[in-house]
């Protein structure tokens, strides 16, 4: 039995044919985001792959840790964002991985480069040798934990040291001591971790241009990416006397923003170490909410346009900012979120052809009509997305148990096992068909697999029986005659000769006469030829 909400037209049983040689195709293609690297990925290629990303709140806030759910990494990755920084803020470092382990394999999953970022508020607060040496064991533990993660995860030392800290106190001797104490930690944790690439950044809240005040870890083994801040963390200010001042795109404030990305570059330059900015918004949503959205988006394409004009990566910052990740939707920054997509790295200067757009799906998770164990199942994944018109979408399985494929056509098929009883999560992804230029986009499916036991049994159906014939009533029997218990013996007599019919027969007196004559007759003639034979 094949099991499916939808008739399957001549064209999907031919894709139901082939699924099983296509699926081994699909597997290998490029478009399937998962990321999974068993090979070193130098700095150089790493910002190449970077693009634009987002800071995560979902993994410090406590009630944003609670609320999240795989839908919101879904729903960053589908708009396209390339990395998460994934900050932290809760000591010991074991006490994070309960919801840290998911939300890594999520941004896996859904082609996201995952950074794990340490807040170090106890460190950064109060540098002593005791909170440095905690500080370098967090990072220890946690490079213990994930040393056998994929090359794409990274380690941000700092996530900010603010201008107030002790640590940003110049010089930055105990600064440098403690990125060279903890690089070397991780290098010696083991599996990936000699070749993973740690980020640090330099003080009073990472800005470029005291980066040349930075020593270079001796383990950074050419693994290492330098991080700044261009002053925008918190947002622009509507202070035209504050250095992040911007209100409408003047070249002064244009200025502003070039001195310090230059500085980044000259010290990249000189150290060959590659550079990221790691924080900027869009508004100053924590310090008045001033700018509509207008004003917003001119920000971001001056500030974007200046970071891509020298391929820079950045993070935008804050996930909880545009996303409420308790009840998974995008709020009314969507558009601005929208505006940073448009200007992502390699994008920049292109006309927005309906061909270069990516497919959207109707939903972000997909509830399936439930699987039978031991019974075809099949489901049509296109009806649930929309292309470019007149494109080809290619779709391919990210994750999920190996009962279930996708062809390139996007239908699934599989027979579940016993062993896939319950509920089976599923993330597929499709990619415009045509030059693949929008990437890939995923989704989540659940599809519950009912095991055999709870089935309803399937009983045969009651035979059809014929009408009942009228018969005849049975016929009513003469009663046995009652004999005498002990019946006396019957005389057998010789035969008698025929009577000749009398015209006096009805007489009783007549009857017995000829009876009593023939009986003395018969007797007479014994007597005389018992004589003649005595004789």
């Amino acid at each position: 039995m094949i099991k499916t909400n939808k008739i399957i037209n001549p064209y999907m049983k031919i894709a139901i044919a082939l699924s099983s040689v296509l699926i081994a195709t699909v597997s290998n293609l490029s478009y399937a985001e998962l990321l999974n690297s068993k090979t070193p990925i130098t700095p150089q290629e790493m910002v190449k792959k970077m693009g634009s990303g987002v800071d995560s709140t979902w993994s410090e806030v406590p009630n944003k840790i609670a609320e999240y759910t795989t839908d919101a990494s879904v729903a960053f990755a589908n708009k396209g964002f390339k990395h998460i920084r994934l900050r932290l803020a809760q000591d010991p470092a074991a006490d994070t991985w309960t919801y840290l382990d998911e939300q890594i394999q999520d941004a896996l999953d859904n082609g996201m480069i995952p950074i794990i970022a340490n807040q170090s508020h106890a460190f950064e607060d109060n540098p002593t040798a005791q909170t440095q040496a905690d500080w370098v064991q967090w990072w220890q533990d946690m490079a213990v934990h994930y040393k056998d993660y994929p090359y794409e995860l990274m380690f941000d030392l700092i996530v900010e040291i603010a201008a107030s800290s002790p640590l940003s106190n110049e010089p930055i001797d105990q600064l440098n001591e403690a990125y060279e104490q903890a690089v070397t930690a991780i290098r010696g944790a083991g599996g990936y971790n000699d070749k993973r690439i740690v980020i640090f950044s330099a003080h009073k809240r990472s800005d470029a241009t005291r980066m040349n005040q930075l020593d270079i870890p001796t383990q950074g083994n050419n693994f290492l990416i330098g991080e700044f801040h261009e002053g925008y963390a918190s947002g622009p200010s509507t202070d035209s006397t504050n250095p992040h001042y911007y209100w409408d795109g003047g070249e002064d404030e244009i200025q502003l923003m070039t001195d310090r990305a230059d500085a980044a570059v000259a010290w990249s330059e000189s150290t060959g170490i590659p550079i990221w900015e790691g924080a900027w918004m869009p508004g100053n949503y924590n310090k008045g909410n001033d700018y509509d959205i207008a004003r917003q988006i001119n920000f971001v394409e001056d500030f974007v346009k200046v970071l891509n004009d020298r391929n820079i990566p950045h993070a935008v910052n804050a996930t909880k900012k545009f996303y409420d990740v308790a009840t998974n939707q995008w709020n009314e920054l969507e558009e601005v979120v929208d505006a940073i997509m448009m200007l992502r790295l390699g994008l920049e200067g292109e006309d927005p052809d309906v061909d270069k757009q990516a497919p959207v799906w109707t939903n972000t998770t997909f509830t399936l009509p439930d699987a039978e164990q031991g019974d075809i199942y099949s489901y049509d994944l296109s009806v649930d997305v929309s292309g470019p018109e007149g494109g080809a979408l290619i779709f391919a399985k990210v994750s999920g148990s190996d009962w279930l494929n996708v062809s390139e056509l996007g239908v699934i098929t599989g027979t579940p096992l016993s062993t896939d009883t319950g509920e089976n999560i599923f993330i597929m992804s499709t990619s415009d068909g045509i030059n693949n230029s929008a990437g890939a986009v995923n989704a989540s499916f659940i599809i519950d697999v009912i095991p055999t036991s709870d089935l309803e049994p399937i009983t045969a159906p009651e035979p059809i029986t014929e009408p009942e014939l009228i018969t005849e009533p049975e016929l009513i029997t003469e009663p046995e005659p009652i004999t005498d218990p002990e019946p006396i013996p019957e005389i057998v007599s010789e035969p008698q000769p025929e009577r000749l019919e009398s015209s006096s027969a009805g007489s009783p007196g007549l009857s017995l006469f000829a009876i009593l004559f023939v009986y003395l007759l018969k007797s007479i003639i014994t007597k005389k030829t018992y004589r003649k034979n005595s004789l």
